[in-house]
């Protein structure tokens, strides 16, 4: 048994194309419809079960070969830009764990020793990447980071937590910059938590970042007049 695909002559860029499938051998009409995922199932179906031809207008094929060209065009060109994309990013993940280790930590160590010298606890927590898979495929929920966490007075339960005063330097792969954040509020005083600044990759050194984390430790141990 033949088929065969008749594209109406009658569209327009709204409507679509009319598409009827014949029965060749009996030439009746088999299937009739504009959508086009229809069309698609039933090729497919065809292609596994048999033989079948289209017959449409040279226009009318031109323009579909034309879509379907720039539909490639654009699916060729997102790719190449994910592709660099990823490659951006992932050099942007190594350069920042470089300077976690070489640059960012041990300066926020330094920190912690001259806080607890005076007799203020504080740790240095690090943060990995945090992914989250869905239907859709894995999003990336939460930066890699680092941050100095305080305890003014000593007191271990603000060191231990996030919500106590802390300075965090956090990555933005996408734009290849460190992000700045800080919590100044503890106890029964006021403070602010918020975004404090940012920096690109290449120029972040060791006296910006100094100068960072001690405007937020004037912020937590100097109440406002």
């Amino acid at each position: 048994m033949r088929y065969a695909i008749d594209v109406d002559t009658a569209c327009d860029q709204n409507a679509g194309v009319d598409f009827r499938i014949w029965r060749t051998a009996e030439n009746a009409p088999f299937s009739r419809g504009t959508d086009p995922n229809k069309l698609d199932r039933l090729a497919r179906e065809w292609l596994s079960a048999g033989e079948w031809e289209m017959n449409m207008r040279p226009e009318t094929q031109s323009r579909l070969d034309e879509i379907f060209e720039q539909s490639e065009r654009q699916d060729v060109a997102a790719a190449r830009a994910k592709s660099e994309r990823d490659r951006t990013e992932e050099a942007a993940l190594a350069k920042f764990k470089t300077l976690r280790e070489k640059l960012i930590k041990p300066t926020m160590q330094s920190f912690a020793h001259y806080l607890a010298s005076k007799g203020h606890n504080a740790n240095v927590v690090e943060n990995e990447e945090r992914f989250e898979g869905g239907p859709t495929g894995v999003r990336l929920m939460e930066e890699a980071s680092i941050e100095l966490r305080i305890s003014p007075q000593g007191a271990d339960q603000y060191a231990q937590y996030t919500k106590g005063p802390h300075f965090l330097v956090s990555l933005d792969r996408a734009k290849s910059k460190v992000c700045f954040h800080e919590c100044t509020t503890w106890g029964q005083y006021g403070g602010r938590s918020g975004s404090c600044g940012e920096l690109s990759l290449d120029s972040l050194n060791e006296q910006m970042l100094e100068e960072a984390i001690t405007k937020t430790i004037g912020s937590i141990f100097i109440m406002p007049a």
